[in-house]
């Protein structure tokens, strides 16, 4: 079992969802974690820098429950850009309304737990947040608690394409 192997084995032992990517050009990782969302892991410096490099705007993709009510106010704000707190400028990005207090939201960077307070921000603080996609990515939905797949060609191959 390699290094990446048992993590997630590790991963399942606290009942996380884990997907897992291999390819013939080298070992490419990704565990996805319900409740969590999908986080892609990789020993591919250059694709790690094409997908999370700031330039690239690369799309992730959560559901989110806050506490309270989420509005078209929100909506607009999100779409507008949010600046937090501390001065940090976030990009524009799409909040679909679900339900009162659920919703999807797109984002095109990835600061440091963003989601969560640009939310905040707006009085609504998350609840529940899972990442179900990174760029071409999908959360596989049929992935079994403390399971894994390979990723499938097409899929490998849409990382290097984003």
């Amino acid at each position: 079992m390699n290094h990446i192997e048992k993590i997630a084995a590790k991963l399942a032992d606290f009942g996380l969802d884990a997907m897992m990517i291999t390819s013939e050009s080298g070992e490419r990782y990704a565990l996805g974690f319900h409740g969590e969302g999908l986080l892609l892991i990789t020993d591919d410096g250059p694709l790690a820098h094409r997908l999370l490099a700031p330039k690239r705007h690369v799309d992730k993709v959560y559901y989110v429950e806050v506490d309270g009510v989420l509005d078209q106010g929100d909506a607009e704000a999100v779409r507008a850009g949010i600046v937090l707190g501390d001065g940090t400028a976030c990009r524009p990005g799409e909040l679909e309304l679900l339900s009162g207090s659920a919703a999807r939201i797109t984002i095109h960077e990835g600061k440091y737990h963003q989601v969560k307070r640009m939310l905040a921000s707006r009085g609504k603080p998350v609840r529940c947040l899972r990442r179900e996609r990174f760029g071409p990515l999908i959360l596989d939905p049929d992935l079994p608690k403390g399971g894994w797949r390979a990723l499938t060609e097409e899929e490998i191959q849409a990382l290097f394409r984003q």
